[in-house]
């Protein structure tokens, strides 16, 4: 199973590490764990919920309606 960092999903997705901290806030996507060092961690689950996430904002869907459609 791959992990990755905040820093290492967002430079794959060519979003900024901000945006992911926000999309963690807002619980639109909360990482798989958060390590003792308090760095989050992603898994694949996460990468495809991300996918689905950047989809619907080039859409233009709001974060509200992103949360409920995949929440």
């Amino acid at each position: 199973m791959s992990i990755y960092l905040t820093g290492e999903l967002a430079k794959i997705f060519s979003i900024t590490t901000r945006t992911l901290q926000y999309y963690d806030k807002k619980g639109v996507l909360k990482p798989a764990y958060v390590n003792d060092n308090n760095y989050r961690i992603y898994t694949e689950k996460e990468v495809k919920k991300l996918k689905l996430i950047i989809v619907l904002r080039n859409m233009k869907f709001n974060l509200k309606d992103i949360d409920k459609l995949i929440n």
